[in-house]
């Protein structure tokens, strides 16, 4: 494109450009710099807000967890329970 017949408006902005492209980089330099800040902060919210979902969380699996051991341990006792019972009928009785 020649320079004669560039339009006022275009002018100004190639005029700009410089300072635009120097505002964008410095943009991104403090974005940058601020990104690791930023995820910090929002890392140490999310925990915050998380912290009473965390703490249901683990009383759910400690009751899923004692269900389980009680199921387990009712199991073998009427295994056992069975067992003795099936043990009792088939013994040979004496008579005294």
């Amino acid at each position: 494109m020649s320079v004669l017949c560039v339009l006022p408006l275009q002018r100004l902005a190639l005029h700009h450009a410089p300072s635009r492209l120097s505002s964008a980089i410095i943009g991104t330099v403090l974005s940058l710099r601020l990104q690791n800040v930023s995820r910090h902060l929002v890392g140490e919210r999310l925990v915050q807000a998380f912290e009473p979902t965390r703490r249901l969380i683990v009383l759910t699996e400690a009751k899923g967890c004692a269900v389980d051991l009680l199921t387990v341990g009712l199991s073998w006792l009427l295994v056992g329970v069975y067992a003795r019972a099936q043990g009792d009928a088939t013994a040979p009785r004496t008579v005294h």
